[in-house]
């Protein structure tokens, strides 16, 4: 815990957006790595690329069965929920509110031309929640995934599901249709997926037992500075109203934002805000107004390299994950800081457990920090 703590102490600067950056703990030991791609198996036995989320009780779920009941100051393992397996990546989505929980697996399924289904949890709360189905209708989504047996193909459910103000739900995937046939842009990227990405929106009326197809977010046409397309988004309704998507494009090339001003039907065209080069970006709407973003630059400037950097990379890595604050709450600007170094894979969630403290987890790693 010495070195993780210096670590940190590192990241106590003056900050016009941070007062203070906890100890950096550890909650579940994590197997030895010494490469940046792993099979969905591996990510769950080395406790890579995990997530966690906060019921309306104030529980905070995490990887392997791991719980806190007090703001992430202690975690204690538990019994595995059975939605573990969903925990245990960073695609995948959960809805927890008073009176409904509703937690969406990883994997878009293909079942017939236009029809997919989801694996899903459910149930009043956590604690109980029962595994079943959902459908999904895209007219011209992806033909079955086992055709580019291996690669990153099809669509995924990835991080976000909002309520509308009419009890609508929305949740955010990333992957492919039919007609996106557009390559990555650099050879790295094209390791990442086997066309660029977009990134959707669909819609369900029925509390998450049934999905349509409602709108593109945003895809890449060719030309565009984007290395692997739109993907790994993440949406808040903000207190005006608009949705904020934050979408990587690549872990070379900015994070970009849209926002939509009804209710997710269209999209403005993506916007470069600021945010740097980076991966699994993290909305959160503070209760001040303000919103938030953590998200991970696994080859970090100062040390990333033209070439070589998947070659040099071992694990844990120089990564950093930085903290982004719009002072508005609009996400059209931000200020950004450091709060954490050697961060493995980088993939972060934010958590506000009291009014400006978040919780912050990557990996088996978490930490507090304080907003100015």
């Amino acid at each position: 815990a010495t070195d993780a703590h210096e670590r940190n102490r590192l990241m106590n600067v003056e900050s016009p957006i941070i007062d203070h950056i906890g100890e950096l703990r550890e909650y579940d030991p994590q197997g030895q790595l010494d490469r940046d791609h792993v099979s969905l198996v591996d990510r769950q036995r080395l406790n890579r690329w995990v997530t966690c989320f906060q019921s309306p009780d104030d529980t905070i779920y995490l990887h392997a069965g791991s719980q806190s009941t007090d703001g992430g100051q202690t975690i204690v393992k538990r019994d595995k929920m059975p939605f573990n397996e969903m925990l245990a990546v960073p695609e995948g989505a959960v809805f927890s509110t008073s009176g409904m929980f509703l937690a969406l697996d990883a994997l878009v399924n293909f079942e017939a031309p236009g029809c997919y289904s989801l694996r899903t949890w459910r149930g009043e709360e956590p604690v109980g929640a029962v595994e079943g189905q959902a459908t999904l209708h895209i007219a011209n989504g992806p033909g079955p995934r086992e055709q580019f047996s291996g690669e990153w193909y099809g669509l995924y459910v990835h991080r976000s599901i909002v309520q509308r103000n009419d009890g609508a739900l929305l949740a955010t995937l990333e992957g492919n249709l039919a007609d996106d046939t557009e390559q990555p842009n650099d050879e790295w990227s094209k390791t990442e997926s086997r066309y660029r990405g977009r990134s959707v929106v669909v819609i369900s009326f029925d509390q998450g037992v049934s999905w349509e197809f409602l709108s593109t977010i945003a895809v890449s046409q060719a030309g565009d500075p984007v290395g692997e397309g739109f993907g790994e988004p993440t949406m808040i309704q903000l207190n005006d109203g608009r949705l904020l998507c934050l979408m990587r494009t690549g872990h070379y090339t900015p994070m970009y934002a849209s926002w939509s001003d009804d209710g997710g039907a269209s999209w403005s065209e993506p916007a470069y805000t600021g945010l740097d080069r980076g991966c699994d970006p993290c909305l959160l709407q503070l209760q001040d107004g303000r919103v938030a973003v953590s998200y991970g630059k696994r080859f970090p400037e100062g040390w990333s390299r033209l070439r070589s950097d998947h070659e040099r990379w071992k694990y844990p890595g120089q990564g950093l994950i930085s903290l982004a604050i719009s002072e508005d709450g609009t996400g059209e600007s931000w200020q950004v800081e450091t709060i954490g170094r050697e961060m493995g894979s980088c993939y972060s969630t934010i958590i506000e457990v009291e009014p400006g403290v978040l919780f912050c987890q990557v990996d088996g790693w978490f930490w507090h920090v304080q907003l100015a």
